[in-house]
């Protein structure tokens, strides 16, 4: 799967409860540490622009954490919150892929396989409306790509990825919220060569060799909604993923200038704290 969070959008994408009274800001969340346990699945491309794609599905423990500086929340997952302003903040996040054998993507037959993937750096963001109802920002991202077959650790570039994001909550009724991210991203050399170059080794007759360049990877459109109660939180949705203008279309690993990857996730929290968490 391109990012984890296509699979544990359940516990990364929604934010705390809020009322939707319009330009108040929004209330702190009423638990400084959430604790559960919940279970994700979906579909979605082997690597950018492959012909072929997966299921997966992982069971994941969940704990939440509103503190001041460490977050790890339903709005943004896990990270470190180095600024946090009215209007705009820093933040350190980061995301992952799942490992792919070479031979169950006819593309890559033959050729090493793709490891797991960690992508990880700082996010600044503005904050272009955010009230008890809806949240709108835009972001821009620089992460550090790293692999590993959990014995050797690779750099692999870096990646940036400008973008917005979207919420609305208590949509329809209280427990109903939607949220919409867009996002583009551009790719250093050394990330490109992971996953579209082609050595003399692993080229034959229709895959011949390629040396990846830096530039443009793609843009991400992703929509989901949630259902969510104090105990439970169900989340789905589909991501649209475009390729058609990306520097790495002339190698004979990209196949597809289109993917669309789903995703579902359930959760259940069995401890909630007394103490409140900070906004």
């Amino acid at each position: 799967m391109r990012h984890l969070v296509l699979i544990a959008t359940v516990w990364l994408s929604i934010g705390v409860r809020a009322d939707d009274s319009a330009e108040l800001p929004p209330e702190p969340p009423k638990h400084l540490l959430e604790l559960g346990v919940g279970f994700g699945g979906g579909y979605s491309p082997d690597y950018p622009a492959a012909e072929q794609g997966r299921i997966h599905y992982v069971p994941f423990p969940v704990l939440y954490f509103h503190g001041q500086i460490l977050r790890s929340d339903r709005e943004d997952g896990a990270r470190a919150r180095v600024v946090n302003k009215p209007r705009f903040g820093i933040d350190f996040s980061g995301s992952g892929n799942f490992p792919i054998k070479s031979g169950d993507n006819r593309a890559r037959e033959g050729m090493p396989d793709l490891e797991w993937l960690l992508e990880m750096g700082p996010r600044g963001y503005i904050r272009l409306l955010d009230t008890r109802g809806q949240y709108w920002r835009v972001f821009l991202a620089t992460r550090a790509a790293l692999t590993t077959d959990l014995k050797k650790v690779r750099g692999r570039g870096f990646v940036f990825a400008p973008g917005m994001s979207f919420e609305h909550k208590k949509l329809w009724r209280p427990e109903i919220s939607v949220f919409h991210k867009l996002s583009s991203e551009f790719a250093t050399r050394e990330y490109g060569d992971y996953f579209y170059s082609v050595d003399a080794g692993s080229a034959r007759v229709g895959r011949p060799e390629y040396n990846a360049v830096a530039g443009y990877l793609g843009s991400w459109f992703t929509n989901g909604m949630s259902f969510e109660t104090r105990d439970f939180l169900f989340s789905t949705g589909f991501s649209l993923m475009f390729h058609d203008r990306a520097a790495n279309r002339a190698s004979p690993l990209f196949k597809n200038e289109f993917n669309f990857g789903v995703f579902v996730g359930l959760a259940y929290f069995f401890y909630h704290s007394e103490t409140p968490g900070y906004r």
